[in-house]
């Protein structure tokens, strides 16, 4: 198991008339740019706090009752970027999701559709 986690590889697949080191290179610092671009820009969707806070340390947050599952499918249409935690000891279960404040606007159009939806 140790062994596993030691030793990682990545495929690299290189189309070139001539492989000299200087292209080897390239395409190597290219792979590592787009492996630690990945690791630090937050994704769409759920996310850990620790990822949602990489840059800007500030997130808003909201209280979401009911169903979480509905409303990660519209937030992650609305593209938001969110991490939510689960209130232990309520019932019904209530829901607290942090997000980021450049997002307030889709976040809300979200909510709004969700309490839409639940009176209908």
């Amino acid at each position: 198991m140790q062994e596993d986690l030691e030793q990682r590889t990545v495929s690299v697949s290189i189309q070139a008339a001539k492989l000299s080191g200087r292209v080897l290179c390239a395409a190597i610092a290219a792979v590592l740019q787009k492996m630690e671009q990945e690791r630090t820009m937050p994704k769409v969707g759920r996310n850990s706090m620790k990822r949602l806070t990489y840059k800007d340390p500030g997130a808003n947050t909201i209280e979401v009752s009911g169903r979480i599952r509905s409303f990660e499918r519209y937030a992650r249409k609305h593209q938001v970027r969110y991490h939510i935690e689960k209130e232990l000891g309520t019932d019904p279960p209530k829901w607290t999701v942090y997000f980021k404040a450049n997002q307030a606007d889709a976040l809300t159009a979200v909510i709004l559709y969700e309490e839409q939806k639940r009176d209908d």
